[in-house]
């Protein structure tokens, strides 16, 4: 979750100027590590994930995070030319 976050703060459009590409590595096949999640096609594509297990003791800035995330998306899909 912190390298998810990390990239999240450094996409921001304040950021632009100075960082040009993000990468991310990712030791297992998703993102996110214990905090990730995925569809199972074997059980009509069922979102299976660990848990939100991973912020205990962080949801305050957890979904502070999130709700930015959410308005960012939300402004893109309004003027997708600001992506």
């Amino acid at each position: 979750m912190a390298g998810l976050t990390a990239a999240f703060h450094l996409s921001s459009p304040k950021m632009k100027p100075i960082v040009d590409r993000i990468t991310l590595y990712e030791q297992s096949s998703l993102l996110g590590g214990k905090g990730a999640s995925s569809r199972n096609p074997d059980r009509a594509n069922r979102i299976e994930e660990h848990g939100l297990h991973v912020w205990f003791g962080y949801y305050e800035n957890a979904f502070r995070m999130l709700d930015e995330c959410h308005s960012e998306l939300d402004q893109l899909a309004v003027d997708p030319a600001k992506a």
